[in-house]
């Protein structure tokens, strides 16, 4: 199965038409299935969770982006604002926004909506600090969505283990300064 499902992958890569990456979705109850469905090794693509539930409205919360500065960021944090957060602290390494960003931007503050953006090297412990006690609010829950990483696009087949560390191994130090 996993063969075939390989070779067709193959076929219509060669035959210049676009797909998408395959992928299963199980809802957040069942995240159980999700992982056994993993640990099988039965995926070939994205297994995605998703929490059906909806957000109960909260008088005020505030979104900390990490990699905010950037197009993913940008987007993430047009969701955060869709979602109905009232103030969004886009953090970056390099301290410029993505163009991007700059439209979304100019469209949310019509709506009363706080945008802060920050120069911050999730990477960096001193600077993690520095950025949540600056959008800590003790009246708001805080979500954090850490978009941050490297990106360093290739083709499939020159892919190799060497560079998917280099791109992964600053998203993964970054969450291990967010979580401590």
């Amino acid at each position: 199965e996993t063969r075939r499902k390989l070779q067709l992958l193959v076929q219509t890569a060669c035959s210049n038409s676009q797909m998408g990456i395959p992928s299963v979705q199980y809802e957040l109850k069942h995240v159980t299935s999700a992982l056994r469905h993993l640990a099988r090794g039965a995926n070939l693509g994205k297994v995605v969770v998703v929490d059906t539930t909806p957000m109960e409205a909260q008088q005020s919360w505030t979104s900390l982006v990490t990699g905010g500065l950037g197009s993913l960021g940008a987007l993430s944090s047009l969701w955060c604002i869709e979602a109905g957060a009232v103030q969004v602290h886009l953090l970056g390494r390099s301290g410029r926004a993505s163009p991007l960003l700059t439209a979304k931007e100019l469209c949310c503050t019509e709506t009363g909506r706080l945008w802060e953006l920050q120069r911050c090297d999730v990477g960096v412990q001193e600077e993690v600090v520095w950025a949540c006690n600056t959008c800590w609010r003790p009246t708001s829950s805080v979500g954090v969505l850490h978009s941050s990483g490297v990106l360093r696009d290739s083709v499939l087949v020159r892919q190799t283990p060497l560079s998917s560390r280099v791109v992964y191994a600053s998203k993964v130090s970054g969450l291990h300064v967010l979580h401590h």
